[in-house]
């Protein structure tokens, strides 16, 4: 029990501290998603325009190929999509740390611990669903801006085909952490009825 309550001590400041460095994280990402509309035009012109394909690169000259506005909307998209990131891992942080606080105190199966998992894996079905949209949403804007034929010989290149592939990884982690949920709450049931028998 000892090891268990160590470990769970060890654990909880963990969670505490990231939970710290991701919440300044996702303030900094909201000033700057801010202040990327307020900047002049001019800083977004004569940045080297590249395009990444698998492992290949293909980088232009400087102003070869966006307008400004759209490289302001893809640095404003991107900013957006870390500050959503990072808002939801400091959620899930919060509610990691309030299951681990019960362990810390050696009381594993505490009435808190099932309901926790469950908010848990609702924030990682949520996050995990805006995530892999905001990643579709983001290629898309990658790709609207830019003629793709620009990338290569005309002369050569028949078609050019674009597919878009959504992850469900979040499906996964929402039914293990609901799984876990049950467990802890079957746990807790099973601890409430050994206490009443002694």
């Amino acid at each position: 029990m000892d090891k268990m309550m160590n470990s769970a001590k060890f654990f909880h400041t963990g969670v505490k501290v990231a939970r710290g460095i991701f919440n300044a994280a996702a303030w900094i990402c909201a000033v700057v998603a801010i202040l990327v509309w307020f900047l002049p035009e001019s800083a977004f012109w004569g940045g080297t325009e590249s395009f990444t394909l698998g492992p290949v690169t293909i980088e232009l000259v400087p102003d070869g190929m966006l307008a400004p506005i759209w490289v302001r909307a893809g640095a404003f998209e991107s900013v957006l999509l870390a500050f959503i990131m990072l808002f939801f891992s400091c959620r899930a942080l919060r509610i990691l740390e309030q299951i681990l606080r019960p362990m810390t105190l050696g009381q594993p199966f505490d009435g808190g611990v099932a309901p926790n998992l469950k908010k848990l894996a609702w924030l990682c079905l949520i996050g995990g669903g805006i995530y892999e949209i905001g990643g579709l949403a983001h290629q898309a804007l990658v790709l609207h801006g830019r003629d793709l034929a620009q990338y290569f010989n005309s002369a050569v290149v028949k078609n050019i085909t674009v597919e878009h592939e959504l992850n469900m990884w979040f499906i996964a982690g929402f039914v293990l952490l609901m799984l876990m949920s049950h467990v802890f709450a079957y746990g807790q049931q099973l601890q409430q009825l050994s206490d009443e028998t002694l």
